[in-house]
């Protein structure tokens, strides 16, 4: 629920004595002191109230993991992505030292499993749009095409040697990977609802829309407009009915490639 009033810290409260009466009950036992309060709002002045679990005081904070993914109180993610960019930077390093004298497609498997996959763990919550930030993230997959290529000259092309390895620059693979949870929402292929996201059919679409095209969500603020439903429907948009009426997941995927190249 929202916490607007002192009423509303109230019952937040009471959740938490009924979780600990609940423990008690079962012989459980929480440990209050990884447990941490993080309040997400817009208000200059946010109200205060001192939660407490098992009679300790929690602690307030600004960002928190959850599920692998470092959440902050104003939903921006330059937090989460220096940290899984450093986290790839050094993993990369590991394998730029044990695998120098490797044959490339040893290196370019071990960077795909090793670093790749924590550059695009739940992709589909964070995908960026300041630019300072796709910049940090593409600049991890350019050092590891240079080693891959063992080429580090500074006349060198890295985009070119991307291409003769087929890598797709990080932030269109973050697009797909968008697009396919929104094809997998929109096809009952996961759970999640759509009248939960706020998403339905455009019942006057435009010229250039596609047959199945989406309501488009308006937007009062730059963080909301390039969250996963707002930003994910423009995109779905534009895609032709090759793409969007495609039976099943794999044909989806398939029409996405034929349609990016």
């Amino acid at each position: 629920r929202n916490i607007s009033s002192l009423d509303d810290h109230h019952k937040l409260q009471q959740d938490l004595d009924s979780l600990q009466n609940w423990a008690n009950t079962w012989g459980m036992k929480f440990n209050a002191a990884k447990c941490y309060i993080m309040s997400i709002h817009r208000k200059k002045q946010p109200s205060t109230f001192k939660y407490s679990l098992d009679n300790h005081i929690l602690e307030q904070v600004t960002e928190n993991p959850y599920l692998g993914v470092m959440i902050s109180d104003n939903l921006k993610w330059s937090t989460h992505i220096s940290k899984i960019t450093n986290r790839a930077n050094s993993i990369l390093g590991f394998i730029k030292r044990n695998l120098k004298h490797s044959l490339p497609s040893f290196k370019e498997t071990a960077y795909i499993s090793l670093v790749r996959s924590i550059l695009d763990y739940s992709s589909t919550v964070w995908d960026p749009y300041h630019q300072k930030d796709i910049y940090k993230l593409e600049s991890v997959q350019r050092r590891a095409a240079r080693f891959v290529k063992n080429d580090y000259s500074r006349t060198s092309s890295v985009s070119e040697m991307m291409k003769s390895l087929k890598w797709k620059p990080l932030e269109h693979r973050r697009k797909e990977q968008r697009l396919v949870l929104l094809y997998k929402i929109l096809n009952d292929l996961v759970a999640l609802p759509t009248e939960d996201l706020n998403l339905c059919h455009n019942l006057r679409p435009q010229r250039t829309s596609n047959s199945k095209s989406l309501k488009i969500i308006t937007c009062n603020t730059d963080i909301f407009n390039n969250s996963f439903v707002p930003r994910t429907v423009k995109d779905w948009n534009s895609l032709p009915d090759s793409c969007v009426c495609a039976k099943n997941i794999i044909d989806f995927k398939s029409a996405l490639t034929a349609h990016r190249d």
